[in-house]
Parts: structure tokens; sequence; C-alpha cells
């Protein structure tokens, strides 16, 4: 995430946007895993969810910087319904609700 962030300070969207769809599939392999062993593992996995709704809410931000609206629309549902015991903040949830709504209107404007 930190290299993403740096990537936005350098205004390289596009580089910034690779950084979080790559921790975005490392962090839904995890929730997959954690899914797949019906959650024998959940400690283990504890904030792989809140990683992924993070590192997709950044990838759809820089894609819709960018005017990529269709990948936005894909990315941003991946970042809702995030379990309460995530803890994920309700800004960020707000946030990604936002960001999915918005990439839809522009994504269906064209």
């Amino acid at each position: 995430m930190d290299k993403g962030r740096e990537s936005i300070r350098k205004a390289d969207n596009d580089h910034a946007r690779t950084i979080f769809m790559s921790a975005a599939e490392l962090s839904a392999a995890l929730v997959a895993f954690d899914d797949h062993t019906q959650g024998q593992y959940w400690k283990e996995v504890l904030g792989a969810r809140t990683e992924l709704a993070l590192t997709l809410g950044n990838a759809t931000e820089m894609a819709m910087r960018e005017k990529h609206w269709q990948q936005a629309f894909y990315f941003g549902p991946g970042a809702e319904n995030i379990p309460a015991i995530e803890h994920l903040d309700a800004n960020i949830i707000a946030e990604n609700e936002r960001h999915v709504e918005q990439a839809r209107i522009a994504n269906f404007a064209k």
C-alpha cells in the first residue's frame, strides 16, 4: 500500500492502480482460502477483507482518475459487503459506495 501511495504522490495513477490491484489479488486469495476452509483459519486471515476493501477502493479511485470507468465499475463492488468483525471504518465503506455509484453512472453514460 505504501508504494501505491508513493505513486499517487508522484501522480503516477496507472502505476498506483497496478500496485493496488496486485495487493487486492493477494487479499482476495486469502479471502478465498478462508471461504474454502469454511473459516477454519479465520484468526489468521482476519483483516484480509479489510485490506481487500482498501486496495480495491484505491484501485477503483485510480481507475476513475484515469477515466477507466468500466474497470472502476468492476473493481468497486469487491470493496463492499465487508463483515462487521473486520471493523472497517464507516467512512471507507461510504467512500467505496460513492466510487461504485460514480463509476456506474460514468460507465453507462458513454
